[in-house]
């Protein structure tokens, strides 16, 4: 591409210009213009706005660069503290924390609630499974009342509530619980639900009466946010 001579003041500088996608390319040079003989005044006048013009813009430049500094060192200066407030929500309590006495209440708070699960709750809170169970789930849990925990072997009982026993514990709490919402007019002769320790529960259906690994009976059902609750009358022990 030939470059174009543009002459800019009268003390012998001049430069060449290159037109490129829009924007000038200037290469300054100090000597005789060839072009000066054929420039009238009013050419050079003209010439000499032009290099006006160019310092204008490139003071305007350094001006909206030092504004543009400014502006995004207020908007990371006001950003800091939502960015703190994230972090200080992250580092509180789960879902089970959380107070809502108008919403339906879910799995665990039904639980909590009610005066014949007490050592459920207890079992719950002793394995580390109360913000499991606050979670939107859906879950179905099978919900042994204190009568069937009693049926238990006392000292079994209290082994399984010691904290070198949690794992065994919380197996066994896990297999009272499916992912998933399971009513008893979808429980089916032979059926066999996956629990969340990934052992089956089996299902009987005999003219409408519904055993659970053919001795728990389900005693009453109960909706929840996040699934349903059925009121069990044994303690479904995972099988070995």
């Amino acid at each position: 591409m030939a470059p174009e001579t543009i002459w800019c003041n009268k003390k012998g500088y001049w430069f060449e210009g290159y037109w490129l996608e829009g924007y000038w390319l200037f290469t300054i040079r100090n000597g005789v213009n060839p072009l000066t003989s054929n420039l009238q005044t009013s050419d050079l006048l003209t010439l000499n706005l032009l290099t006006i013009k160019i310092e204008i813009m490139k003071r305007l430049y350094k001006i909206l660069m030092a504004l543009f500094a400014i502006v995004l060192a207020f908007s990371c200066t006001d950003s800091a503290p939502a960015s703190d407030k994230t972090v200080d929500a992250a580092a509180g309590p789960g879902q089970s924390a959380v107070q809502d006495d108008q919403s339906q209440k879910n799995v665990l708070q039904i639980a909590i609630g009610s005066p014949n699960h007490k050592t459920l709750v207890a079992a719950v809170q002793a394995a580390g499974l109360v913000d499991a169970l606050a979670n939107a789930g859906p879950f179905t849990v099978f919900a042994p009342t204190d009568e069937a925990f009693a049926k238990l072997p006392k000292e079994t009982l209290d082994n399984l509530m010691k904290p070198e026993n949690k794992n065994a514990l919380s197996d066994i709490l896990e297999y009272h619980v499916y992912v998933g919402v399971i009513k008893t007019d979808l429980m089916r002769d032979g059926q066999k639900l996956n629990q969340v320790n990934l052992k089956n529960v089996e299902v009987s259906n005999k003219d409408g009466k519904i055993l659970l690994n053919g001795s728990v009976n389900i005693l009453a059902s109960v909706p929840a946010s996040n699934g349903i609750v059925h009121v069990v009358d044994g303690v479904l022990l995972p099988p070995e």
